[in-house]
């Protein structure tokens, strides 16, 4: 008999979401980690600590190479009625990183 050990990351991340739209927040680390950095689009989000992936593409790069990497990812949400901040941040571009 062969034991064999699996370690999973575990992240618990927000999906932030106001009236029309939707983000994930994730740190920078986890998308460079998982090298999908290059592949989010300027349609995310970004701060200086934090990406925040639009939902209709760029989070489920995020949440596909994370799941492929046996990680877990948990959510919490967050919703603001009419316009959420995350819309005055910068486009998320890959070369800041």
């Amino acid at each position: 008999m062969t034991l064999t050990s699996t370690i999973t990351r575990k992240l618990t991340l927000v999906f932030h979401e106001d009236s029309a739209h939707g983000w994930l927040a994730v740190p920078h680390r986890p998308l460079q980690q998982l090298g999908v950095a290059h592949r989010i689009s300027p349609y995310s989000y970004a701060d200086a600590d934090t990406a925040y992936l639009e939902e209709d593409e760029d989070q489920h790069i995020f949440l596909d190479a994370a799941e492929a990497a046996s990680w877990h990812v948990e959510f919490e949400s967050s919703y603001v009625d009419g316009f959420s901040p995350i819309r005055g941040l910068p486009r998320y571009r890959q070369s800041r990183r």
